[in-house]
């Protein structure tokens, strides 16, 4: 039994490890320039005891090669963070319809939607895709291909900021 558990525990480890590999590797691809940028975002935002978004704020992502840092904004958008173009040449601003307090609060809605009107149905979360300015439902591949339930789930939710995808790593079904 303790054989067992040693093996367990030393898989869990170097599974985890092979996690932050990849998560360090990605952040090694930013560029110092993009590095600085984002902590003067994450700055701006921080009121010492938590994080707090203003209301025109979409949240942000990085292009694939690490060199440019792309900050959503929604048309309320004040000037209020122009400051990081004046220092930093690797930011870009795009326009987006909902700001990351409406799509957290979107993704609560649709959340409890689900429980609702959908209570057998069987999925990995709910969350907030920034960079696609939308609620992400995360469902499993045998949902995703199950044409009647993603025609009651599409129809339920058309016209809305949804997106139906698989449940990203870490999530259990």
């Amino acid at each position: 039994m303790k054989r067992l558990f040693a093996l367990l525990l030393a898989a869990a480890v170097l599974l985890c490890a092979g996690c932050s590999d990849k998560n360090d590797k990605f952040s090694d691809k930013r560029s110092k320039a993009v590095i600085a940028a984002s902590a003067d975002l994450n700055q701006k935002f921080d009121g010492g005891t938590r994080i707090s978004y203003p209301d025109y704020y979409g949240g942000r992502s990085f292009s694939e090669d690490g060199k440019k840092m792309f900050v959503y904004v929604t048309p309320a958008y004040n000037s209020e963070l122009d400051f990081l173009l004046e220092k930093h040449d690797c930011v870009e601003f795009i326009e987006v319809v909902y700001s990351k307090n409406e799509l957290n609060s979107l993704a609560d809605q649709y959340r409890a939607e689900l429980e609702e009107s959908f209570p057998e149905l069987n999925y990995g979360g709910v969350d907030i895709d920034e960079k696609g300015n939308s609620v992400v439902i995360h469902l499993n591949s045998d949902t995703l291909e199950d044409d009647g339930i993603m025609s009651g789930l599409k129809e339920h939710f058309e016209g809305r900021p949804v997106i139906f995808g698989e449940p990203i790593i870490g999530y259990a079904l």
